[in-house]
């Protein structure tokens, strides 16, 4: 009962965490305009233009944060807060998602495998802890590891998500710097934006290696 209480304590303390931080960079390198007065979806689109994936639309979407690059429709879609935007928060968040469309188009193989795990993810995370629960009312071992199983697919899925996060937030800074769109002191914000979004992933990483631990202690 100890272990299971503070493995919750530190599981919700890193998400609570990880959370407040994005969530306070965002906001405040949001409320900061860039000198150039690029436009978050302006500067995505250029940038697409450039690399010669001129066929991919930028949209507007609701939302806070729920900027997302969908390669099943070729549409990256930003949040109004970064689409119409020209803070630093707006730019490297725009061009976070231009970095997964360069993924895209270079045959990312952390990308490729995230989206074949995507529908078994789905499937996992609704089935886990329905079958972890039955296996433990009545007591059925082999149940139980099913659902653990199904649990480390999760786990799989989030692992193989860091290298395509970080490397996407990587090509953004880099376009952000070798194109001279913000300078010095600018970029150091964006990098900073980035960073505690990067925080959000390897802080669900952690919360769900910390679950698994919990549930393996379940049978010892």
């Amino acid at each position: 009962m100890y272990i299971d209480s503070l493995i919750f304590l530190l599981a919700f303390g890193l998400t609570i965490g990880a959370q407040v931080l994005v969530n306070q960079r965002y906001k405040h390198y949001g409320s900061i305009k860039t000198k150039k007065g690029v436009v978050g979806s302006d500067i995505a689109r250029e940038v697409l233009t450039k690399n010669d994936l001129s066929e991919i639309y930028v949209v507007k979407t609701g939302g806070v944060l729920s900027d997302h690059f969908d390669p099943s429709n070729n549409v990256i879609r930003l949040s109004s807060d970064n689409y119409d935007s020209d803070s630093i928060a707006a730019l490297a968040v725009s061009l976070h998602e231009v970095g997964h469309a360069l993924q895209h188009k270079e045959g990312n193989l952390f990308l490729k495998i995230r989206s074949m795990l995507i529908p078994v993810v789905n499937l996992a995370t609704r089935l886990s802890y329905l079958v972890i629960i039955i296996g433990i009312i009545l007591s059925l071992i082999q149940v139980f590891y099913i659902g653990v199983a199904l649990f480390g697919i999760i786990l799989l899925f989030q692992l193989v998500t860091l290298p395509v996060e970080f490397d996407a937030s990587k090509k953004a800074l880099n376009i952000l710097e070798d194109g001279n769109y913000l300078d010095k002191e600018e970029l150091g914000g964006a990098k900073k934006v980035l960073n505690a979004a990067a925080l959000t992933y390897v802080a669900s990483l952690t919360v769900t290696v910390l679950e698994m631990v919990r549930l393996l202690g379940r049978r010892k």
